[in-house]
């Protein structure tokens, strides 16, 4: 075999190793991304609950509105939260679905490489 093969042989076979490397990187840069804004969706409602619930106890002037306000309030904020973990759920499932389809896909591509080269070794 010339240098010139071998090279080309080296090159290519080094861009199909690298190549789940990369998609790897892709989907895991996503996921993180779309965890972060999930995060920071809810600490801003944490936020916003605070802000709120500092409103209601310097403007209030009866107890009773007060504690109603506030009732409603956990209320509002666990229906949000709930919300939340049902989109950390969907995340989740779908993370899951993308990295087994790259599994896949990668162990297909690695034993067919692995075939052509018995293949060709015999």
């Amino acid at each position: 075999m010339k240098t010139t093969e071998l090279m080309n042989a080296w090159i290519e076979n080094s861009k199909a190793a690298f190549e789940p490397a990369r998609e790897l990187g892709a989907l895991t840069q996503s996921t993180l991304a779309r965890m972060g804004e999930q995060q920071m969706a809810v600490a801003r409602e944490y936020m916003e609950f605070s802000v709120r619930g500092m409103q209601a106890m310097s403007t209030a002037r009866d107890p009773r509105a007060m504690a109603t306000q506030q009732v409603e309030m956990m209320k509002e904020l666990g229906e949000k939260m709930l919300a939340n973990a049902e989109a950390y759920t969907k995340l989740a499932t779908e993370t899951q679905a993308a990295f087994t389809g790259w599994a896949e896909k990668t162990t297909e591509a690695a034993v067919a490489k692995a075939g052509e080269a018995v293949e060709k070794a015999a």
